[in-house]
């Protein structure tokens, strides 16, 4: 499926009790070098100040974030609240506790056009830490990473289901 040359991204950031960890995950997506991103946070019943550091950046970025609470559902139902608030063509899931590189939207929807695609997902790092540090300092500091598994190819009928 072909898009327009820059869709609109609606990035889910599904949030439970993740107040430690979603800043660096929204400065992560607001320091993308892609230009049209929405970002959705939805807290998912928190007991922190998860909301409050949600609602924090929606009010600086009142034009990029939108903050939703709702009770606790799991990841899934606060991943289908952000797709019911979502305006964009694109969709782009990402965790409260991880992090994006500059540049993984474009590489992402560069990789949907070029190949004309419906799905792409990429690898990433996994850092164990206690540090406050964000995931991109950490790995500029040469902490030991570890790429996660990963498949290259196109993924179609029952098999690529399976393996998806």
């Amino acid at each position: 499926m072909l898009f327009e040359e820059s869709p609109l991204v609606s990035v889910i950031i599904p949030a439970y009790n993740a107040a430690s960890f979603l800043s660096h995950s929204l400065r992560s997506v607001l320091d993308q070098d892609y230009p049209r991103i929405e970002i959705i946070v939805v807290d998912d019943g928190s007991l922190d100040r998860t909301f409050e550091i949600a609602q924090t950046f929606e009010s600086e970025f009142p034009e990029k974030i939108k903050a939703i609470k709702q009770t606790n559902g799991k990841q899934g139902k606060a991943r289908n609240t952000g797709i019911f608030y979502s305006k964009g063509s694109l969709i782009a899931f990402l965790d409260a506790d991880d992090e994006w590189t500059k540049e993984k939207i474009s590489n992402q929807v560069n990789c949907l056009n070029r190949e004309n695609l419906d799905l792409v997902y990429s690898d990433g790092y996994l850092i164990a830490t206690n540090s406050n540090k964000s995931l991109i300092d950490l790995v500029a500091e040469g902490h030991q990473k570890m790429l996660l598994g990963s498949y290259q190819g196109i993924l179609e009928g029952k098999d690529g289901i399976k393996i998806l």
